[in-house]
């Protein structure tokens, strides 16, 4: 008898979809939100627009902030960073330009050319966390109007119960 510890059991293992008369339906990446508001409840929908919507802010963000990494890897160059020193995903991030902006420091070699750099990346990085709150905020907003849209759409339980408040005892 084989046992349950090396990967067999008795008797013939089952086997999804032979013999089912039941075919599963496959979504579409282009489902619109009415046709999902029909097939899902009110949190799935919205987690999926949620998705969707930071889907497209990231690759966004991703896109915009091209200009962060080319200046992270000037600053690499600049600087002479090794990668004992600074290795793996920081070197494209906000410590390669802070050992950069140290050794221009002491150095005394900070020009109007690097201040201008730095204060775009500022600028950058504070209208990418504006983006961000206008999305939550959005979503925030949303959320109510996606709940109400699957009621209406829907039939549950609650369409056809009856609410009785300020009964006597």
């Amino acid at each position: 008898m084989r046992g349950w510890d090396d990967g067999e059991v008795d008797g013939p293992q089952p086997v999804l979809g032979r013999g089912s008369e039941t075919k599963l339906k496959q979504l579409s990446l282009r489902m619109g939100e009415d046709e999902m508001t029909t097939m899902f409840s009110g949190g799935v929908c919205f987690w999926f627009i949620v998705l969707r919507d930071f889907l497209f802010t990231f690759s966004a963000f991703t896109l915009v902030s091209c200009v962060f990494f080319s200046f992270a890897a000037y600053a690499n160059r600049e600087a002479d960073t090794s990668n004992e020193r600074l290795g793996g995903l920081a070197r494209g991030s906000l410590g390669a330009i802070l050992l950069w902006a140290e050794g221009k420091y002491k150095a005394d070699t900070i020009t109007d050319s690097d201040k201008s750099r730095v204060l775009g990346l500022v600028c950058l990085d504070t209208a990418l966390m504006f983006v961000l709150l206008a999305v939550t905020w959005f979503h925030y907003r949303r959320k109510d109007a996606v709940k109400e849209k699957v009621d209406v759409q829907t039939v549950t339980v609650d369409d056809y119960s009856i609410k009785v408040t300020k009964l006597k005892p």
